[in-house]
């Protein structure tokens, strides 16, 4: 009799111990999910490392972006979630840089050294040496079939349909860009100059530009972009404490 309760109690121990590691499995599996549908299909996070949007974002900032008024796109990067909104006028939008090289062995590399890295380190790097990232915040400016052109840093926009051009200052009042500081002696007919001709969006084409104008990295010398390229709508900044905002 003693001899069967001791082997009814082992037997117990075990069948008690044999559910823990699936349970686990399972806790861990489902956490994982939500953390990706989250990451890939709601929420994202960035952090800014260029001056090029100051004053309104910061070298050093991290920011919160939505990804489902645009349409999310899925983790294998084909297709997107239906919107439940279209790009603003104003909006502030992660993008995929135009010639960052998606596909190619150098951009898998990078790609991974980032993900190890934690996004600290890159092994691509810009003409001047400053490290090429994917991804890039501006703003939103040009909607599409919009008339676009830029005249001392300062962008004037037609809407469609309207025959008058209207400057970023009266679209936008909420608005503070920085101009270029042109060497002296710099002619407005040179690059960079602050002036760009008028250009005529066509249907699905956006214009995005950096709020400080002395940074070129933008339609003014992308071009204009589709919504394919649009990662997310940044809506808030959550670091630093001190400059927690919305956006």
């Amino acid at each position: 009799m003693l001899r069967g309760v001791e082997r009814y109690r082992r037997a117990g121990r075990r069948q008690r111990g044999r559910p823990l590691l699936p349970t686990v499995a399972r806790v861990v599996g489902g956490a994982l999910a939500a953390a990706l549908v989250v990451r890939w299909l709601l929420l994202g996070t960035f952090g800014v490392q260029s001056a090029a949007m100051q004053p309104a974002i910061a070298p050093g900032d991290r920011v919160l972006t939505e990804q489902l008024s645009y349409g999310a796109r899925w983790p294998w990067r084909r297709g997107r979630t239906p919107a439940v909104g279209a790009p603003q006028r104003g909006d502030l939008v992660v993008v995929e840089v135009p010639y960052y090289p998606r596909g190619t062995l150098r951009g898998v590399v990078d790609g991974l050294v980032r993900v190890v890295s934690f996004g600290a380190l890159s092994t691509l790097r810009l003409p001047d040496g400053a490290a090429l990232h994917p991804f890039a915040i501006k703003r939103l400016l040009g909607l599409p079939e919009d008339t676009i052109r830029v005249e001392d840093s300062v962008v004037f926009v037609r809407p469609v349909g309207s025959p008058d051009f209207l400057s970023e200052y009266e679209l936008l009042p909420e608005l503070i860009a920085t101009a270029v500081a042109l060497p002296e002696q710099w002619r407005r007919d040179f690059p960079f100059s602050g002036n760009e001709p008028e250009v005529t969006l066509g249907p699905g084409e956006y214009f995005v530009m950096s709020d400080d104008r002395s940074f070129a990295a933008d339609s003014r010398s992308w071009g204009p972009l589709t919504s394919q390229a649009f990662v997310g709508r940044v809506f808030a900044r959550y670091w630093p404490l001190s400059r927690i905002s919305g956006m």
